[in-house]
């Protein structure tokens, strides 16, 4: 980080997406649909969801996977031990990453966003604060034992060839399946389909592909048979999101909708979310027969959410329990237990619209993680107190971990490419430690990282 903030800002996607053409999810269709008794949708094949795969076609993967079957609940027992009790119901996710591709910590982060963005969406379309409950910790992350190819050509590149083998995986690693009547399992795979292989949401789960993180992330998503990329932005793909989990629901498509994407229930029922309308979030909405089917779910109760959650056109770190979080993974590399999430995140929120209380709190509480007993315990805080105090910190080692843990990377490390960004920070603290006061000195080196432009790219 230069000592001007004058750092590259990692470009964001702009424009529309095309409503009858949007690559995934579903659109140029690539999911798995029931309706609200739990058959499978049908829409024209010929429409907008034409390439959808049909879970008729796919009904022995799904039944010998379902927690309706008893022999599918033995070896859920046996590999990841006994089913808890009946509740509480919640949505759980969980990023797969292939043997093959790194982690990738702004694909967990943007997906805990995702679904915090939805929750709010669901609690306000269906009014009186009721919405689903996420699980905790809010990802669940696991690295799978197949490279990223492996999912689109086992056993052999048919359609629904790679929703079965990650799924597959999926769930002997996080104890999921279908038809849990604990759990709506949501993932997302670091690996891409080929062309007409299906993903999406039926019987309790939906899949995702690495299109979807791409495009939650702000990157250029690789259609999977061919043409032009959908950039719809981050909004879209919370969308597509919010579509999907309405399908692991069990919402339908609206029904009478045609090829060319004109529905009965004329453009309401075409721009709700449960048709084209996740292209247009968060300007969509549900439609009432989906409110009466969630309503019976059980998966609906009465939530105290704080929010309003972060512009999902603008920057999710101004949003503070987005910020917490991040504290949590930055430090502790770890997601949040939700006791110490809900406390920090109220210790910002309750400065209200105060924009300088605000600023001022988001320093105390990302120190708060610098003097944490969690933090100093791990292997990358060796070196950083100082023996002899005052200074309470050794100041070389200081700086070089507000550019470890703040902007993830080396002082030396691109945008900067030299260490004169680091010799500045670590000019102006010795300076300020060396004349007292050294709380002070720490407190406007991390306010420095926090609010630079560098720090704020992260997060597209």
């Amino acid at each position: 980080m230069t000592k001007n903030f004058s750092l590259t800002v990692v470009l964001r996607f702009l424009g529309s997406a095309l409503l009858a053409c949007l690559m995934m999810v579903e659109v140029c269709g690539q999911s798995i649909a029931p309706n609200a008794q739990g058959a499978p949708a049908r829409p024209d094949r010929d429409g907008p969801f034409a390439q959808e795969v049909n879970p008729d076609t796919n009904r022995r993967f799904i039944n010998e996977h379902s927690f309706d079957d008893p022999a599918f609940r033995k070896r859920r027992h046996d590999e990841v031990g006994p089913l808890g009790p009946q509740g509480p119901k919640r949505v759980r996710m969980v990023y797969l990453i292939p043997s093959d591709k790194p982690y990738r910590k702004d694909y967990q982060i943007a997906i805990g966003n995702a679904i915090l963005h939805l929750q709010n969406f669901y609690q306000a379309e269906m009014g009186s604060g009721y919405s689903f409950s996420t699980h905790s910790p809010i990802v669940e992350v696991y690295r799978t034992s197949h490279p990223a190819n492996y999912y689109s050509t086992f056993p052999n590149n048919g359609p629904n060839d790679f929703f079965n083998s990650v799924l597959a995986d999926g769930f002997a690693l996080s104890g999921g399946g279908f038809n849990d009547p604990n759990n709506r399992w949501i993932y997302y795979i670091d690996a891409d389909p080929a062309c007409n292989q299906g993903v999406g949401g039926t019987s309790g789960v939906a899949l995702l592909p690495a299109n979807d993180l791409r495009g939650l992330t702000g990157e250029q998503n690789i259609p999977p048979c061919g043409g032009s990329p959908d950039n719809g932005g981050i909004c879209r793909w919370i969308g597509g999101l919010g579509h999907e989990l309405g399908h692991a629901f069990g919402l339908p498509h609206p029904p009478g909708c045609d090829p060319n994407g004109a529905c009965t229930g004329g453009t309401f029922a075409s721009n709700s979310l449960m048709y084209l309308g996740y292209s247009l979030y968060p300007g969509t909405y549900l439609l009432q027969d989906d409110k009466n089917h969630l309503f019976n779910t059980g998966f609906f109760t009465v939530l105290s959410l704080d929010g309003p959650r972060f512009n999902c056109a603008g920057n999710p770190i101004d949003d503070q329990r987005v910020f917490v979080r991040v504290q949590y993974l930055d430090f502790f590399g770890r997601e949040p237990d939700q006791g110490g999430w809900d406390f920090w995140t109220g210790t910002i929120t309750q400065c209200g619209s105060d924009q300088i209380c605000i600023a001022n709190k988001r320093v105390d509480v990302s120190r708060a993680f610098w003097e944490s007993d969690e933090f100093r315990g791990k292997s990358i805080a060796f070196g950083m107190l100082n023996s002899n105090p005052p200074p309470e910190y050794v100041n070389s080692r200081f700086v070089e971990l507000c550019y470890n843990i703040h902007l993830q990377r080396a002082p030396n490390a691109p945008p900067d490419n030299n260490f004169d960004g680091y010799n500045y920070w670590l000019g102006q603290l010795n300076a300020c430690t060396g004349a007292g006061g050294d709380y002070g000195c720490y407190h406007g080196l991390i306010r420095a990282f926090l609010e630079s432009n560098e720090f704020r790219a992260r997060f597209p």
